[in-house]
């Protein structure tokens, strides 16, 4: 699981541990944002149990996802591809969660190719 900075591409992993987004010392390079509109701890992220994530908004001027305001220090479920925004008027803090595996980490697909008109008859890895 991970969250994409939509403007910058830059990414941040999710784990277990929370991961900080805001303008303090807390939040990593990707997610810290020096604007007077997100707080020292604006948000955190953590995983759940069973591949869930959660969002707990603890800021002044707001947390958004998919364009609805979170309510203050409540913990809300993310969903794969929501769109997370810190405060407003600040284009730069925005990220889309990324919480499905990904086509690398698949086990391989295995196509039946065996067909009546075909002479092969063997299956075939994709």
């Amino acid at each position: 699981a991970k969250l994409v900075s939509i403007t910058g591409g830059g990414e941040l992993p999710l784990g277990r541990a929370p991961l900080i987004l805001g303008r303090g010392p807390e939040a990593p390079a990707a997610g810290r944002f020096n604007h007077s509109s997100i707080s020292s701890r604006h948000c955190s992220l953590q995983l759940t149990a069973g591949s869930g994530l959660k969002i707990t908004d603890n800021s002044t001027n707001g947390t958004f996802v998919n364009d609805r305001r979170l309510p203050r220090d409540q913990h809300v479920a993310l969903s794969d591809g929501d769109v997370i925004r810190l405060a407003s008027g600040v284009p730069d803090a925005l990220f889309r969660v990324h919480l499905l595996s990904t086509p690398a980490s698949l086990p391989p697909l295995e196509i039946d190719l065996t067909s009546r008109d075909s002479p092969v008859g063997e299956s075939l890895p994709v």
